[in-house]
């Protein structure tokens, strides 16, 4: 249709029909004298194959790398319908300034989603996917990555105009620790969260997120963080064999690298807050412990033989370093370090072993081995020194030696060998 001042052509009434989609649309282009040419378009399409969705995808406004991304990505489902609008100056499109209208908005059913090639997919995906300007919205309505829940996963991209970056970010709770732990070991952080959640075996379900930030120019760049909530949950270290309860606080992870937040936990009923800092180096995985210990003397003694308890009181706190070497190859090696100044512990022993509440006395102990065996040094004030061999699979020291007194410390032959050098002791206690 033409006038004086411009033109204009419109249609309101366009159907297309095939095997893969059926499509309705009205569609209007205006041109004005001394105007920029507007475009008004409505079109909805339904009852199509998820694969054919990049048939309304804004192609110059993407780019090759985000639409190979998603027909990469999006492998089979649904498209139940699907809602293009286009209203604005041709010239703007696709209307960042907001001077304009641009909306794709499509609802997927039953689709495949594999958001980064080398992490498993989001299976059963019902979904919204929707560009509105120059953005790009998925928002998951039900999914299962390896089993677990992700109802209101994202992906998305703030500014396709720029170096395009894709975010997802997909939430869990009440979650089954295995779901987590099978979802590490099968993608490119097996090797390090993974090989952690394999060793550290979490009982009672848990909560957290998961975030991918991956450059579509430059996908081996990807960034993989994310965080696991403990509440109360139980935990059974592997090597070296521990058992946890009453487990607090969050464990946080990026790529490799995995630190912890205000983790609280007991062992064998005794309180620990633990520092974790973990990462990978070229033959080993690496994961540093920071231990703090403040026992009340109720739950120390407890761990003591009847004949022993009479022998101490008061709280004793500690602090420890705990350092684990898990090899590539399956091996590892361990090395704890433990100090305390006893100062609130009271030793009832005979003298000179004696020690009062108030008085501090600096007590050393050094455990280090591998799955075969641990050594034990231990040292308190200048008087008192323990070494031990520890056989793993025997469960018992195949070398021990106690040494009371100022006397060298020397490797015994096998057994268990006591040496003494006193001035004078009190043996009527």
């Amino acid at each position: 249709k033409f006038a004086e001042n411009g033109w204009q052509l419109t249609s309101d009434n366009v159907h297309f029909t095939s095997d893969e989609i059926k499509l309705n649309a009205e569609i209007g282009v205006f041109s004005e004298q001394d105007k920029e040419v507007e475009l008004s378009l409505l079109a909805t399409a339904f009852d199509g194959n998820a694969i054919y969705a990049q048939s309304f995808y804004p192609h110059l406004l993407m780019g090759d790398d985000l639409v190979n991304y998603l027909n990469g990505a999006l492998l089979q489902g649904k498209l139940e319908q699907a809602l293009v609008l286009i209203q604005g100056p041709l010239s703007r499109f696709p209307y960042p300034e907001k001077k304009g209208t641009f909306v794709v908005d499509a609802e997927l059913a039953g689709a495949t989603f594999k958001f980064e090639k080398d992490w498993p997919a989001i299976n059963h995906f019902n979904a919204n996917l929707n560009f509105t300007n120059n953005s790009m919205m998925i928002t998951g309505r039900e999914g299962l990555l390896s089993g677990i829940d992700v109802k209101g996963v994202t992906a998305g991209i703030t500014d396709l105009s720029q170096d395009s970056i894709l975010s997802v970010d997909a939430k869990f709770k009440n979650t089954a620790p295995l779901l987590v732990t099978n979802l590490m070991i099968t993608s490119p952080l097996n090797e390090s969260v993974g090989a952690v959640l394999e060793k550290v075996v979490i009982s009672e379900n848990i909560a957290g997120e998961f975030l991918l930030s991956l450059p579509l120019d430059d996908t081996d760049n990807a960034i993989a963080k994310g965080k696991i909530a403990f509440n109360n949950n139980k935990i059974a270290l592997q090597t070296p064999q521990m058992n946890f309860s009453q487990v607090n606080g969050t464990l946080m992870f990026e790529n490799e690298k995995i630190v912890t937040d205000k983790l609280n936990l007991l062992w064998r009923n005794m309180p620990l807050t633990l520092e974790v800092n973990a990462y990978n180096k070229e033959e080993h995985y690496q994961t540093d412990i920071n231990i703090d210990a403040k026992w009340q003397d109720k739950e120390w003694l407890a761990q003591l033989p009847k004949l022993l308890k009479p022998y101490g009181n008061g709280s004793l706190d500690w602090q420890g370093a705990l350092a684990i070497k898990n090899f590539h190859d399956g091996q590892f090696s361990y090395q704890l370090d433990i100090q305390s100044n006893l100062a609130q512990t009271q030793f009832n022993f005979p003298a000179p072993f004696d020690k009062n509440i108030d008085e501090e006395q600096i007590a050393k102990a050094s455990v280090y081995g591998n799955q075969d065996q641990s050594r034990l040094d231990v040292k308190i004030g200048e008087d008192l020194n323990f070494y031990g061999n520890l056989n793993h699979q025997r469960v018992s020291f195949t070398q021990a030696h106690l040494i009371l007194g100022d006397e060298e410390m020397y490797l015994p032959m096998s057994g268990f060998h006591i040496t003494t050098n006193l001035a004078e002791a009190n043996f009527e206690q």
